[in-house]
């Protein structure tokens, strides 16, 4: 498991968002997320806790959505945090890692932003983890 040794209640979950010719013509876009589960067959499609989609093509209110880097990065630590019941499985803290600059800094403002729905999709997501009692730190 990724757990810090000094508290092992827990868990690191990597996520990656990746948009091949971003905010160009045809663009192509992914996401996905890494953790080492406590019991390795979590499921038949996860490998060793890796975990990849291609974006979807509509936002999470139904409307047809941009595919760019910062909607895949966000979609990526959304994925990551409704994958499982995480407080079934005893974690109390979940730390996101992540290189997306836009995920990390977006979190802790109230501001417009862009990809509104992904934005409020993940303050639900979190809001409900805390409410489980899982703590949620980037």
């Amino acid at each position: 498991r990724f757990v810090r040794i000094s508290n092992h209640d827990e868990t690191l979950i990597f996520t990656g968002g990746a948009c091949l010719n971003n905010e160009r013509a045809n663009p192509t876009t992914g996401f996905g997320f890494a953790f080492l589960p406590r019991d390795i067959r979590v499921s038949p499609q996860v490998k060793y806790g890796t975990v990849a989609f291609r974006l979807e093509n509509k936002s999470s209110y139904g409307s047809p959505a941009e595919q760019t880097s910062n909607r895949a990065e966000l979609r990526a630590v959304i994925a990551a945090l409704q994958f499982r019941a995480w407080h079934r499985v005893g974690w109390k803290r979940i730390v996101i890692a992540t290189d997306s600059e836009y995920a990390i800094n977006m979190t802790s403002k109230k501001v417009p932003v862009k990809n509104r729905d992904l934005w409020e999709l993940l303050m639900k997501v979190i809001k409900r983890l805390t409410d489980q009692g899982v703590e949620v730190l980037f």
